[in-house]
């Protein structure tokens, strides 16, 4: 087990937190656990401390990322079991005691990082580039919701196909993203919306 310097930041350490970060190398051939206790402050990200680890303690430490945003979805893991994208994952909504593992249903190529492949092999060939985002204005959502999700905002970061239990048992079951890809095509069809834009 490390311990990391402080971290050089404006906000103060409120805490340390334990991390346990799943590891897989190919050399190795088998997966193990790598822990880690780590000064974090109040708005510190998951993202923010796995580059902690990687950047001052092990720099063999594998993990995805681009945007750091929320809006590329690479950076998707599995955090105590839940399905979360770490640049926008707050340790302070999982406490001290935090593991984090790569997405399910998906091959691991090395430690936090999967193979996407297999994810986007079963969209549809034919998926639209131009599609319609606008919400229908008489469209209301229940009372037990704030507003809808347009499909449009799918991320394709793979959390549901990890998430999804068929996806785990069944491997002829496309998935949820791709579902929802296939559904968009029937709906809004390769070049149908190109003159409205």
């Amino acid at each position: 087990m490390a311990v990391i310097d402080q971290p050089k930041t404006s906000e103060q350490i409120t805490a340390t937190c334990h991390l346990r970060i799943s590891r897989y190398k190919r050399d190795d051939g088998q997966q193990h656990f790598d822990e880690f206790d780590v000064p974090v402050h109040e708005h510190m990200t998951l993202f923010d401390t796995l580059r902690w680890v990687q950047l001052h303690c092990d720099p063999t430490l594998s993990l995805r990322h681009s945007c750091l945003h929320a809006s590329c979805g690479t950076c998707g893991v599995r955090v105590n079991g839940h399905e979360e994208l770490a640049c926008v994952c707050m340790l302070a909504d999982y406490g001290d005691e935090i593991t984090v593992e790569p997405l399910a249903n998906l091959p691991v190529t090395t430690d936090l990082v999967v193979d996407m492949d297999p994810f986007y092999d079963r969209f549809p060939d034919e998926r639209p580039i131009i599609r319609v985002s606008e919400l229908l204005p008489a469209a209301q959502p229940p009372d037990d919701l704030e507003a809808y999700v347009r499909f449009e905002d799918c991320l394709e970061c793979a959390l549901c196909m990890s998430a999804c239990p068929i996806a785990a048992t069944d491997r002829g079951f496309v998935g949820p993203a791709a579902l929802n890809a296939a559904g968009r095509l029937l709906e809004e069809p390769r070049g149908s919306d190109r003159d409205s834009c």
